[in-house]
């Protein structure tokens, strides 16, 4: 009697250990899915949000490679500068796409020429990263933004040659180029790079969703 006894409370401990050892393993695996989950969304976004940023770079390094097309006055073939320069057509740009599909773009640096690129907080720290620690890749996580989950990606931008006559010294630039800086702009605070430095970025948010398409 008293060994069948044992017997019944090894059996029932045995039943209930292999019952927990279930339980433990179904969450280690539903764990382990939400997190290959998190990781799949982590990179569609990424995803998402790089080729936003590479066309408005793209479109910016078009600009920036047509000036002299862009400011010749057709009636004189002369020099007339209109203005039309990368930032301007990326704003622009920019603007018209996050109405387009709900993500938002911007352009930003931690050292602005147009106050209205003025970096938030998240895009003063991640610029201050790139900066700081020369890192040359992207930089990209899930984060809250007015209360709401989104995928928040910084594209750096680099100076190149294109970008030197506007950004190095005052007289870098052409007379028409000055004089037009100085009577849109007057708190310039984007002078004194060199070609290769951190510009600045190209900043994209990504509303998070089950299936992020515009």
């Amino acid at each position: 009697m008293y060994n069948n006894l044992r017997l019944v409370c090894f059996l029932t401990a045995f039943c209930i250990g292999l019952a927990l050892l279930s339980d433990v393993s179904a969450r280690e695996k539903d764990i382990e899915s939400q997190n290959k989950r998190t990781i799949e969304l982590e990179c569609m976004y990424e995803c998402i949000a790089d080729t936003s940023a590479t066309m408005l770079l793209s479109i910016r390094n078009v600009i920036a490679k047509n000036q002299k097309l862009i400011n010749r006055d057709p009636e004189t073939g002369n020099f007339y500068f209109k203005g039309f320069v990368p930032a301007v057509a990326g704003s622009r740009v920019a603007n018209d796409f996050s109405l387009r599909t709900g993500y938002k773009l911007k352009q930003t640096a931690l050292r602005v020429r147009n106050p209205q690129n003025k970096p938030d907080e998240w895009e003063k720290k991640t610029l201050l990263i790139l900066e700081e620690n020369g890192m040359k890749e992207s930089f990209g996580e899930m984060t809250e933004m007015d209360g709401r989950e989104v995928y928040r990606y910084m594209k750096p931008l680099y100076m190149e040659k294109e970008c030197v006559v506007c950004h190095s010294t005052y007289e870098a630039m052409p007379p028409e180029v000055r004089a037009y800086m100085e009577s849109n702009y007057g708190s310039d605070n984007a002078m004194g790079y060199k070609l290769g430095d951190l510009r600045g970025g190209i900043s994209v948010v990504v509303p998070v969703m089950d299936m992020p398409c515009p």
